[in-house]
């Protein structure tokens, strides 16, 4: 991570220290985990759990933006939605009989997919969420599993300077597999 990132990193941890967390999630891709790694820190006992199910995707988009965004892959973006949808259904389910508050770190695009899922609208309109790197959005589960958004790319907590993303013109983030890349490791298919 940047100096910056770990800079934005603590100042989240210090903000989440407000919330009793109960766990850390992570996707497995460098960043986060590195950024997990510093969230968890905060909470006395708590041990990142990886996982390559949050690993960052190539969002779906309508079929008339297609012809202006050649680098997507049908077969990519369709493996890519069943691997977050995995993910959703993993970490998004009812606590049981206790409140808990949990913790996931991940990419912009898996997050986008999450606050499409938990709205429960189209996964086209991803393109419209705007979030910052280290922001919080916070979302409620009731007992039914019923999902509420009760905020979305929190940053307040970030300096005007400390508030970065990771997009290219059209909206796309690093595809996981350059980000695997860039790190020395190896993308599993």
């Amino acid at each position: 991570m940047t100096p910056m990132g770990v800079e934005q990193a603590q100042l989240t941890a210090q903000k989440l220290l407000s919330y009793p967390i109960s766990a850390v999630y992570s996707s497995s891709m460098i960043r986060s985990a590195q950024t997990a790694k510093i969230l968890a820190s905060a909470f006395e006992g708590i041990q990142v759990e990886e996982s390559d199910l949050m690993w960052e995707i190539t969002p779906p988009v309508p079929y008339l933006l297609i012809k202006y965004a050649k680098e997507i892959n049908g077969e990519q973006v369709a493996k890519d939605l069943r691997r977050v949808e995995e993910a959703y259904i993993k970490y998004f389910k009812p606590a049981g009989e206790h409140d808990e508050h949990e913790v996931v770190v991940c990419h912009g695009n898996v997050i986008r997919y999450f606050i499409c899922r938990v709205l429960n609208v189209s996964i086209y309109s991803w393109l419209n969420y705007e979030i910052f790197n280290c922001s919080i959005s916070e979302i409620e589960i009731d007992e039914y599993g019923a999902t509420k958004l009760i905020s979305y790319n929190e940053s307040c907590h970030l300096p005007e300077h400390l508030k970065t993303q990771n997009m290219t013109p059209m909206g796309f983030g690093l595809r996981h597999s350059e980000e695997k890349k860039e790190a020395g490791q190896t993308p599993e298919e």
